[in-house]
């Protein structure tokens, strides 16, 4: 399409092949190339805060949100190819993406040595 079919303030952006977003950030150079070269590290696992975590699918927003819980949901390219059939991929969902996040170990404190004192007092009723 052209710009000039759209409503005033919007634009159409004939590059796309479909509408995502991604895609279009790569198209233009900007943050979606900075999305896709920092996803693939030596690991191949993503960075904890990778936006495309909360990639989802859905038959419309709300479908999405309230699809957190199936994995086969998560769009990680942003495409809606990644979805099961009948669905597209919406971005920036309260979904997050953390079956390949693995907890770190925190370390804990040593024991004191020294015990505390007791916090019962014994053979006395208090109301």
């Amino acid at each position: 399409g052209e710009s000039t079919e759209c409503p005033d303030g919007l634009e159409c952006y004939h590059f796309l092949g479909s509408c995502n977003f991604v895609e279009m950030l790569e198209n233009a150079g900007g943050i979606g190339a900075a999305i896709s070269s920092s996803s693939s590290s030596s690991s191949g696992k993503l960075p904890s805060t990778d936006p495309s975590r909360s990639n989802w699918c859905g038959s419309d927003w709300n479908d999405a949100v309230s699809s957190c819980h199936i994995l086969d949901h998560w769009c990680q390219s942003g495409s809606d190819g990644d979805c099961p059939p009948g669905k597209i991929c919406f971005a920036g969902t309260d979904c997050k993406y953390e079956a390949d996040l693995v907890p770190t170990e925190v370390p804990t404190k040593a024991p004191s040595g020294t015990p505390t004192a007791s916090p019962v007092v014994y053979g006395k009723i208090e109301n």
